[in-house]
């Protein structure tokens, strides 16, 4: 009997693994109630309001008009002027915005008479965009590509997250009865769906001839415009916002077959337009890896570079700068190419000839061009901080500022202030030139004559004391000027 009794009671350490199991269920389950209630949306949804505020968002007339005109001429004006900042304004004051969210709403609860509305009003928001901006471009003295023109006339695969998130977080403001949220959110939004820019980029080609630009542009509006409705039915449809119900089946059967003729229209060319907006960001990353880690590593040549991406058979367009590039060479490039996943693309070098670099430029896409132009400027930049943090860490760890203005003082009451650096001269042989040079602000009341002698004494008096510093060793001469 006892034997039975035992066979029955479990062991001590199954029980204890089944408390161990029973109490990790528990947690689990805290867990993800704690999950669902972070994240639910239940007692912030206002369902009525929401439609409401769509629909009113979406109407076009009157002062809503005015405000278009107004955000387009000011985005145009910051495109022009290649301000980020300006930019940035037209976007938040832009309605456009309402009648995409609109449509999104209607294809979401089966709305054709808020579907019809939105469309018609989004088409007229639309043309008036482009008219006002293409008499600004054909008006303004202003002329010439800029990069912020330039970054529209194209969209990138990161430019579908941005329109999709950023139209999702714009619909989670709107239907949400949380206020903090929506103030915070809505001016965000604005600045990330950025639907203004590209739309003025249309205009910009338009006004100048340049077609490539309005085409490119006018994606990249329809791609955020596709995927900002997307995202509204997306969220509408997950917090199952009631349908319209209509007098008949016969009705409410045309309608959905309406609905879904919209959607499919909708999501097929997304889909496409995101496969082959994918395929380009990966070749252009590839294709940029490739110049930088084999072409612009060989210290031997200097170029620029163009990617052109065709889909079919794509190029890196390479054009040396002063620079001679061998057959061998340009072998010893192409046959890396498969390490980048580049076995499909064509490399392209232009051959260099004496005198015909900017043959060479011209040969470029504008876009190139102006990328080329700020990146030697940024380079420049770059390399005049260094100096110039350079040259203030080795003034003052060379020079004790105190002890030097106590000797000028004594030896110099002539001086009424100097200034010090470490210069920098160019001899255009390659060679650059170290020297220390003192800038003198003698007194008024001093003739030249005296200046004249004084400065003689005084640089020798320098020399002395940058020879005591570096060892009694003079590295760089030292130079005295007037201020």
């Amino acid at each position: 009997m006892q034997e039975e009794l035992e066979n029955k009671t479990p062991p001590k350490q199954t029980r204890q693994k089944k408390m161990e199991l029973d109490n990790l269920g528990i947690i689990l389950k805290a867990l993800i109630r704690f999950i669902k209630n972070l994240v639910s949306m239940k007692d912030e949804i206002d369902e009525e309001n929401t439609i409401k505020s769509i629909k009113e968002s979406m109407t076009f007339k009157g002062a809503a008009v005015w405000i278009l005109v107004c955000s387009i001429i000011v985005a145009s004006v910051g495109l022009n002027a290649n301000s980020v900042a300006v930019i940035i304004g037209a976007m938040l004051i832009s309605p456009l915005m309402g009648p995409i969210r609109a449509v999104g709403l209607a294809l979401a609860i089966n709305d054709i008479p808020t579907l019809k509305m939105g469309l018609k009003n989004f088409g007229v928001m639309v043309g008036v965009s482009i008219i006002t901006s293409t008499i600004y471009f054909l008006i303004t003295p202003i002329n010439g590509d800029t990069s912020e023109l330039l970054g529209r006339v194209k969209p990138h695969a990161l430019d579908i997250l941005i329109a999709f998130f950023g139209g999702l977080a714009g619909i989670i403001a709107t239907a949400s009865n949380n206020k903090n949220a929506v103030l915070t959110i809505v001016p965000g939004v604005a600045i990330a769906t950025a639907l203004m820019p590209p739309l003025c980029t249309v205009s910009y080609g338009l006004a100048t001839g340049q077609w490539n630009y309005s085409l490119g542009a006018f994606y990249l509006f329809i791609l955020n415009t596709v995927f900002i409705c997307l995202s509204t039915i997306v969220l509408l449809r997950l917090l199952k916002f009631k349908t319209v119900q209509h007098i008949s089946k016969e009705v409410t059967a045309r309608v959905q077959k309406y609905i879904y003729i919209s959607l499919f229209v909708i999501i097929v060319p997304s889909i496409y337009m995101t496969y082959s907006i994918v395929l380009e960001s990966i070749f252009e990353k590839n294709a940029e890896d490739f110049v930088t880690n084999v072409i612009k590593t060989d210290n031997s040549v200097l170029v620029n570079y163009e990617i052109v991406y065709t889909g079919d058979v794509n190029v890196i367009k390479i054009y040396p700068l002063g620079t001679e590039i061998t057959q061998d060479k340009e072998d010893a490039w192409r046959s890396q190419m498969e390490k980048y996943s580049l076995t499909d693309s064509e490399l392209k070098v232009f051959r260099y000839k004496k005198g015909v670099d900017e043959a060479n430029l011209m040969a470029m896409s504008n876009e190139s061009v102006i990328k080329y132009q700020e990146k030697k400027i940024k380079e420049l930049e770059d390399e005049l901080f260094e100096i110039y943090t350079k040259v203030e860490e080795d003034v003052t760890k060379d020079l004790d500022i105190a002890t030097l203005d106590t000797r000028i003082l004594v030896h110099y009451p002539e001086i009424s202030s100097y200034s010090f650096s470490k210069s920098y001269q160019s001899q255009f042989n390659n060679m650059i030139d170290t020297m220390y040079l003192f800038t003198i602000k003698w007194k008024d009341s001093i003739p030249d004559t005296l200046i004249k002698v004084k400065s003689l004494s005084l640089k020798k008096m320098l020399e002395n004391e940058v020879k005591i510093l570096k060892n009694g060793v003079l590295d760089y001469p030292v130079k005295v000027s007037k201020f």
